[in-house]
C-alpha cells in the first residue's frame, strides 16, 4: 500500500487535470489512488469524483438514445441485402448490429475506461460471443493479421457505422477515420456501405449576448482600472498564428441556443454551405485536402453581429436524418458557434438587406472552419447597395487593423442594435479577418496601438461581471477607510486574470499581490499595470511564495464558475491564515460563504445525467452499467433557462466563516472540516400527490460586512451545480440531507428511503 501522502499527490493531480479538463489522465490518477488505497472506495468525496470525472470520460448518455435511428437503418439494410461482416467504433452500434442480423461483429474502442464499460454492457445482453471487443483506434487495425488481444485474424468488412461526430461535424476526426477506413477497412465491394452515408452542413449570422460576454470584454474601463489600448477576448474561432500557445486552438465552441440565457436572434438567412458523402472516398480525401465556400448570406433583422452559428443534417440512410438545427427536433448535438470575438464587431451593427460575406474551410486535420469576411451595407429605400471594399482596400484595411483600433467610444452592454444616422462611403463595406472590423471611428486620427490577449471564455465573461467587480472594489474601498492613513495591503487569490490588485493600488493600496498567475497572464498583468501607472502590484507562483508578507485584506474568490467550490482554495486560504499572512486585524472577503439549496424536479437534467432507462435503448441493458459512473454532482447548470419544478423553497444547507478565528481540535481553522446535516422536517418539502424529484440544486452566496452576492444572480457569470439522484422518487421518501467539508473538499448527500 502506498504512503498516505503518495495517495493525497494522486488525488490532488487528478483534481488538477479535472480542471484542464484533461480528464482521461485524471481518471487514471484517481485509478491509481483507489489501487493502492482500497478503502476510498468507501469515501463518498472521492467516489463522487470519480463518477463525474468518468462521465467526461465517456460523455455519451445523450448520444446512446440519439443512436436508436440507427439501429432502425440497420434493420432496413438488412432486411434487404446479407453482410457477414460488421466493424463499429462503440458497443452499443455492436449489439444493434447483432440485433440486426450480423454475424460476423466487431467494435473498436480506444479509451481504456470505455473498454472495460463495453465488457461488462457485452455481458449484462449475453453478446460477448457475438461481439468482438477490440481495445483499439480503428486506423491501428491491420485487416488480414491475428490481432495480439483477441487472438483473432481481423477481416475486411462490409459495414462500418461510426459516431465520431460532434457539434461541428468534422471535430472528431471522421474524415481521416473514415479515409484509412475506405483504404483499410472495408472490403473491396459494390455493397460496402459506411452508416451514416452523408451529411449537409448549414449557417446564419446570430446576436446573443450571453455568446458576446463570454467571450470579448466589452469595456475600456473596469471601475478604476483602464484597460486603454488592450484587448480581451476568448481564444476561440481565433486564428492558430494569433495565439501565443498553438494548442489554446479551439475552431469553435458550442451552446443549446434553446436554452440559452437571454435568448438570441436569427440576423440571417439560413445557407447551407457544405455537403459531405461519407461513402465517397473522393469526396473525403477532397475535404481533407482542404476545401473553401465562399457564401453571401443577407441580413434580414437588424442587429449585432456575434457569431456565426453551424448546424448540420446527418442522413443515416434514405428515411433518416437527425439534425443539430437548434428550430428542429433537439438532439443529442448542439449547434456550432464561432464566435466574432474582437471588440470592433461590437460598434457596428448591421439592418436589413445588407449581405455578409462568409468563407467555410477544412483545414487539413479536416476541421471545420467558418469566417465572416465583409458586410456590404445597403442604402434601404434608396436602393443604393454598393461595395466600397476592393481587394487591395480590404488588405489595407486588415493589416491597419491588426495594429490600430479606435478607442473613442467603447461599447458597453447591453449594445444597442438601432442604425448609424450617418456612414461615410469608406466604411460602407468593411473587411473581417476572424472578427476584426473597423468601428465607426475608424477614420478617427486618433489611435492607439492594441495589444490584443487571448483568455479563456470564463475569465472574460468573469471580467464581464461589472455587479461582483464593483462589489469587490466597494468592500475594499469601506475597509480601507476604515482603516484610515495605516498601510494596507491586499491579496487576491483568484485563479483567473483579476484585476482587482490594480484596482487596488488605484484606490490607494500601499501593495498588492495576485496569487497563481502563469507567464502569459503575468505579462497582460504587467502591462496593465504600466497602463495604470501602477509599480506597487505584483504577482506570486503559489501560497508558499507569500510566507513572510503581511497583507491586510484577502480577496479568495471561492466559487468556480461552473458552480462548484474551488479546488484547493479552502486549504490554501487556511495555509495563508496559519502562516500569518493575513494580519492580526486582516479580514478575508468573502467573510461568509453559505450554502443554499433546493429541491427540484427536472427530467431535462436527470436525461443529462444519467440513461433514464432501457427503454431508451431500444431495449439493450445499458442504463445499469452506464449510470455506475455517472456524475453524482452535476456542474454547469443554468436556472434561470432550466426547465424545472421545484419541490421545495431555497434553505441554507451550510455556513462557512471563512473570515472566522475559529479552529479545530487539530488547530486547523474550522472551515477546513465541517457538517451539518438536515432532517426531514427541516426542508418543508412538497408532499402533495405524485410530488416527484430528481435532484438538490444549489449555490452560494458570498457574503461580507456591508455586501452580499449570489451565484444564482441572473445577472451573474456564475452557473449552480446539482446533486442528482439515482432516480426519480417521491418527496415522501427524502429523509435528510447532509453537507460536508473534508479536508477542504465539499460533499452534499441526499437521504432517500428504500
Amino acid at each position: 500500500m502506498e504512503e498516505p501522502n503518495t495517495i493525497k499527490s494522486l488525488l490532488y493531480e487528478a483534481r488538477c487535470y479535472m480542471q484542464l479538463q484533461r480528464y482521461n489522465e485524471a481518471y487514471q490518477c484517481y485509478l491509481s489512488a483507489v489501487e493502492n488505497s482500497p478503502t476510498l472506495e468507501t469515501n463518498e468525496l472521492v467516489v463522487g469524483e470519480i463518477k463525474e470525472c468518468f462521465t467526461h470520460v465517456c460523455d455519451e448518455v445523450k448520444f446512446l438514445e440519439e443512436a436508436a435511428e440507427l439501429y432502425s437503418a440497420s434493420k432496413r439494410i438488412m432486411a434487404s441485402k446479407t453482410f457477414i461482416h460488421q466493424y463499429m467504433g462503440a458497443v452499443y452500434f455492436s449489439m444493434m448490429a447483432t440485433g440486426a442480423g450480423y454475424q460476423d461483429v466487431y467494435a473498436c474502442e480506444e479509451s481504456e475506461a470505455m473498454h472495460d464499460v463495453a465488457q461488462d454492457v457485452l455481458m449484462s445482453n449475453g453478446l460477448t460471443n457475438k461481439v468482438t471487443l477490440l481495445h483499439n483506434h480503428s486506423a491501428d487495425l491491420n485487416p488480414g493479421l491475428t490481432h495480439s488481444l483477441s487472438n483473432k485474424e481481423i477481416p475486411k468488412v462490409d459495414v462500418i457505422v461510426t459516431e465520431t461526430v460532434d457539434a461541428g461535424l468534422f471535430g472528431e476526426h471522421i474524415l481521416s477515420t473514415l479515409s484509412h477506413a475506405w483504404r483499410n477497412l472495408l472490403a473491396p465491394s459494390q455493397h460496402s456501405l459506411v452508416i451514416p452515408g452523408a451529411a449537409e452542413v448549414f449557417c446564419c449570422l446570430i446576436e446573443a449576448d450571453d455568446i458576446a460576454l463570454h467571450h470579448r470584454y466589452s469595456r475600456v474601463n473596469l471601475t478604476d482600472a483602464s484597460l486603454q489600448g488592450i484587448e480581451i477576448v476568448d481564444y476561440t474561432s481565433q486564428p492558430v498564428s494569433s495565439l501565443p500557445v498553438a494548442a489554446m486552438f479551439d475552431p469553435y465552441t458550442t451552446y443549446d441556443l434553446r436554452n440559452l440565457r437571454g435568448g438570441y436572434k436569427k440576423l440571417s438567412e439560413t445557407k447551407a454551405c457544405m455537403s459531405v458523402d461519407f461513402n465517397s472516398l473522393e469526396c473525403i480525401e477532397h475535404l481533407m485536402a482542404g476545401h473553401e465556400e465562399l457564401l453571401e448570406v443577407k441580413i434580414v433583422k437588424a442587429g449585432r453581429v456575434d457569431a456565426i452559428a453551424m448546424w448540420f443534417n446527418l442522413h443515416v440512410d434514405e428515411k433518416v436524418t437527425i439534425s443539430s438545427d437548434p428550430e428542429g427536433e433537439p438532439s443529442c448535438w448542439h449547434p456550432a458557434i464561432f464566435p466574432l470575438c474582437n471588440k470592433s464587431c461590437a460598434t457596428r451593427n448591421t439592418d436589413a438587406g445588407d449581405i455578409a460575406s462568409l468563407k467555410s474551410t477544412t483545414t487539413a486535420n479536416g476541421c471545420l472552419q467558418m469566417f465572416l469576411e465583409k458586410i456590404n451595407l445597403s442604402y434601404g429605400n434608396a436602393g443604393d447597395n454598393r461595395e466600397f471594399c476592393s481587394s487591395d482596400q480590404a488588405r489595407v484595411m486588415s493589416e491597419r487593423l491588426s495594429t490600430f483600433s479606435p478607442l473613442s467610444h467603447p461599447p458597453t452592454f447591453p449594445f444597442t442594435t438601432g442604425r448609424l444616422g450617418s456612414r461615410s462611403l469608406a466604411k460602407d463595406a468593411y473587411q473581417c479577418n476572424c472578427g476584426y472590423r473597423p468601428s465607426d471611428d475608424f477614420h478617427s486620427p486618433t489611435v492607439l496601438s492594441d495589444q490584443t490577449f487571448y483568455l479563456d471564455s470564463q475569465e472574460v465573461y468573469r471580467l464581464n461581471d461589472s455587479k461582483y467587480n464593483s462589489s469587490l472594489l466597494s468592500a475594499l474601498q469601506q475597509r480601507m477607510t476604515r482603516r484610515g492613513r495605516s498601510p494596507f495591503s491586499v491579496l487576491d487569490m483568484s485563479t483567473m486574470f483579476s484585476t482587482l490588485p490594480v484596482q487596488a493600488c488605484k484606490i490607494g493600496a500601499d501593495s498588492a499581490y495576485w496569487l497563481g498567475a502563469d507567464n502569459y497572464r503575468k505579462s497582460l498583468y504587467e502591462i496593465l499595470c504600466h497602463k495604470n501607472g501602477i509599480s506597487n502590484a505584483f504577482t506570486v507562483p503559489d501560497v508558499e511564495s507569500m510566507v513572510g508578507i503581511s497583507v491586510d485584506c484577502i480577496f479568495c474568490d471561492p466559487v468556480e464558475p461552473s458552480g462548484m467550490l474551488r479546488q484547493r482554495v479552502l486549504n490554501d486560504l487556511a495555509y495563508l491564515k496559519l502562516t500569518s499572512v493575513l494580519s492580526s486585524e486582516g479580514v478575508v472577503i468573502p467573510g461568509w460563504l453559505t450554502i443554499k439549496a433546493q429541491f427540484i424536479n427536472s427530467l431535462a437534467l436527470l436525461e443529462c445525467n444519467q440513461v433514464v432507462d432501457d427503454s431508451r435503448t431500444c431495449g439493450w441493458k445499458i442504463a445499469s452499467q452506464f449510470n455506475k459512473f455517472r456524475a453524482i454532482t452535476q456542474r454547469e447548470i443554468d436556472l434561470l433557462t432550466l426547465k424545472f419544478h421545484p419541490r421545495s423553497p431555497p434553505f441554507d444547507l451550510l455556513t462557512l466563516h471563512l473570515d472566522s478565528d475559529l479552529v479545530d481540535e487539530k488547530g486547523f481553522p474550522q472551515f477546513l472540516n465541517q457538517k451539518q446535516s438536515l432532517k426531514k422536517e427541516d426542508l418543508r418539502l412538497d408532499s402533495g400527490e405524485s410530488r416527484t424529484v430528481t435532484a438538490l440544486v444549489y449555490w452560494f452566496e458570498l457574503a461580507w460586512e456591508g455586501g452580499v452576492i449570489s451565484t444564482a444572480d441572473s445577472s451573474s457569470h456564475w452557473r449552480q451545480a446539482a446533486v442528482v439522484l439515482p432516480r426519480e422518487s417521491e418527496t415522501t421518501r427524502i429523509t435528510g440531507v447532509m453537507a460536508r467539508v473534508e479536508d477542504g473538499v465539499l460533499g452534499i448527500s441526499v437521504s432517500v428511503a428504500e
